[in-house]
């Protein structure tokens, strides 16, 4: 939700329903793999193929805003200076 919901973003041009929806989903994803750790509860195969995909995902996001947001900005202020 801090990659999504972070400074300028895109996400607040949005109305308030699909914003909502937005936080909602991402709440949902953290609260099942959190109840997941905690019950320890052996998943099937297919499950692991879908938090994986996930992961994967989220660390992508990560990356990419890193990348196109956070560097840029690093790059513009420096060059301000």
């Amino acid at each position: 939700m801090v990659f999504a919901f972070g400074r300028n973003s895109l996400l607040y041009k949005l109305p308030d329903w699909e914003r909502i929806m937005v936080k909602t989903g991402l709440a949902g994803i953290s609260a099942g793999s959190l109840f997941n750790f905690l019950t320890l509860s052996t998943p099937a195969w297919t499950e692991v193929m879908l938090n994986v995909g996930l992961a994967v995902t989220f660390i992508w996001a990560a990356i990419f805003h890193y990348l196109h947001f956070i560097h840029v900005a690093n790059k513009k202020n420096k060059n301000r200076d």
